[in-house]
């Protein structure tokens, strides 16, 4: 949860990481990106 709380439009130049892509779209469509998927894909 803090990831998610540090990735404000604050820093526009930063380079969006893997992680920052899984959460955006988990953002977007919750149902098939849960906190489980997005596990299993990065380990």
């Amino acid at each position: 949860m803090d990831h998610r709380a540090s990735t404000g439009n604050d820093n526009i130049d930063r380079k969006m990481t893997f992680v920052d892509l899984f959460l955006s779209l988990q953002e977007s469509k919750p149902d098939m990106y849960d906190d489980e998927t997005i596990k299993g894909l990065i380990l």
